[in-house]
């Protein structure tokens, strides 16, 4: 059965996504931003892919009539905002335990 699904998936992937390049260069990037964190544990590393993406691909840069520099701008914005709720959280859950906030992360003497 998984078999059967696996090869009805690839079918899938060989007839409608792999047919143009710009799909397979598009599969490429999705996977290498998906795959990134096992390769570097830096933060930092996703921001500068994405805003050099978007430098790249800005308007005036030679390498297409679109602009991406605004929307690269916006999806930092976006994980900026994500990263900003994650530590409240974080913050409000030690506060709320009442320990202090490197106690948990202290090994034990």
């Amino acid at each position: 059965m998984l078999a059967r699904w696996s090869r009805r998936g690839w079918r899938f992937v060989r007839g409608e996504v792999l047919v143009l390049p710009s799909r397979v260069l598009v599969l490429i990037f999705c996977l290498g931003l998906l795959t990134l964190p096992l390769f570097t544990r830096d933060p930092y590393v996703l921001r500068v892919v994405i805003l050099s993406i978007g430098l790249l691909f800005a308007k005036g840069a030679g390498l297409g009539d679109f602009e991406l520099l605004a929307p690269s701008v916006y999806v930092l914005a976006g994980l900026t905002l994500i990263t900003t709720f994650q530590r409240i959280a974080h913050v409000r859950t030690r506060l709320n335990a009442a320990l202090p906030l490197g106690a948990a992360d202290r090994p034990e003497l």
